[in-house]
């Protein structure tokens, strides 16, 4: 039976992070809909830029640069916290 729970809770991980891996992926297409995914799989905290901030710190090899770079380029208050 304990065996059954490690084994749950692995692929719950595994499914999140999957899920996650697919929001960034979003994020690099279009940042809106990936920041939605995100908030809803409750990674980053909503209007918090500084859980959005380490969020990408620790992901940073995941996110385009480009994307990044038009993320951080628009001058909403959001994003310039962040």
């Amino acid at each position: 039976m304990e065996d059954e729970s490690q084994f749950s809770e692995f692929e719950k991980k595994r499914h999140l992070k999957l899920k996650v891996t697919n929001a960034i992926k979003k994020f690099n297409f279009k940042p809106k809909t990936g920041l939605k995914m995100l908030l809803e799989l409750e990674v980053i905290e909503k209007d918090n830029a500084k859980s959005l901030a380490v969020f990408i710190y620790k992901n940073h090899e995941n996110f385009s640069k480009g994307q990044l770079g038009e993320f951080f380029g628009d001058e909403t208050p959001f994003n310039i916290q962040v």
